[in-house]
């Protein structure tokens, strides 16, 4: 029992968050190059090691709140399975084998790394207290997942779907803020410190500009002339369609009540979604390497 509280500690299910590392290999067309295979390996698994390290981190500095919410009370530090020291030691440790790893691939992705960790340290001991600052946060983490598969493996990454990214995390984090204003209004309980300063009214507008931003962005991906150059291929448009779904799948979702605060599970149980996610990756997948 213990042993899967430790386990349940580390978040290997918000793993997948990390395959945004993988994305500037897949995209670049290389994915069959053994040595740039090889390092951005390193490089995800460097970023779930330091990905759960900051889990255990954020679990001690909010586990009074966790405490009180219907479904974080689970974790292992607010249910107590886990003390607070033990999860400082295992962070420290998770810590120092992802920048060791790091170390082995590159100094940029060391560099990338750091960054990540100062951030994250920073947010948890305070800048999450700043309301819209603590969605910024979040989303530059996603687009410091992609600049560490790009450096891991040499691959200049496009403005597009830099922008992209971030504009899919700052909508996914604030589907999650509009999950703890609805707690806050139904139960009084505050998830977090900066909650008080949201409202549903102001993050459906969030929302909606940013689905639209999204999609502008990533459509202005596929039609890029250099981005069509490097594909060989005048169909990539045609992959719009699966982020257009899926984009206007999750703001349903969440307007509707469906349980927004977790991305992750929702793209784990959502067919909608995983038919999306999966056409996209195979859309993409058949234009470059078929």
């Amino acid at each position: 029992m213990k042993f899967y509280s430790y386990i349940q500690l580390l978040r290997p299910q918000q793993w997948i968050k990390n395959l945004f590392v993988v994305a500037p290999l897949f995209f670049s067309g290389r994915f069959a190059d053994g040595n740039a295979l090889m390092a951005v390996a390193l490089a995800f698994v460097a970023f779930c090691l330091m990905s759960s390290a900051i889990y255990c981190v954020n679990d001690v500095a909010d586990f009074r709140n966790d405490a009180k919410h219907e479904k974080k009370r689970r974790r292992p530090v607010a249910s107590g399975a886990v003390s607070r020291t033990s999860a400082i030691v295992v962070a420290v440790a998770l810590a120092a084998a992802s920048l060791g790893i790091a170390i082995a691939v590159n100094a940029k992705l060391l560099t990338v790394l750091g960054i990540y960790l100062i951030l994250n340290l920073l947010y948890s001991l305070g800048l999450k207290r700043i309301a819209v600052l603590d969605v910024l946060i979040v989303a530059s983490g996603f687009v410091l997942r992609l600049f560490a598969g790009g450096v891991a493996t040499d691959v200049v990454l496009s403005k597009w779907i830099v922008i992209s990214t971030f504009l899919l995390a700052l909508f996914l984090a604030f589907a999650k803020r509009r999950d703890d204003v609805l707690i806050l209004e139904r139960t009084g309980e505050k998830m977090r410190e900066s909650i008080e300063n949201y409202s549903v009214r102001f993050i459906d507008a969030a929302l909606a500009s940013l689905a639209a931003a999204i999609v502008i962005c990533y459509v202005m991906y596929t039609i890029d002339a250099e981005v069509g150059a490097h594909y060989n291929s005048p169909y990539l448009y045609l992959t719009a369609v699966f982020v257009i779904a899926g984009v206007l799948r999750y703001l349903q979702r969440t307007i509707r009540g469906e349980d927004s605060g977790n991305p992750t599970e929702a793209v784990y149980h959502d067919i909608f979604l995983i038919v999306c996610v999966v056409g996209w990756i195979a859309s993409i997948a058949a234009i470059l390497y078929f």
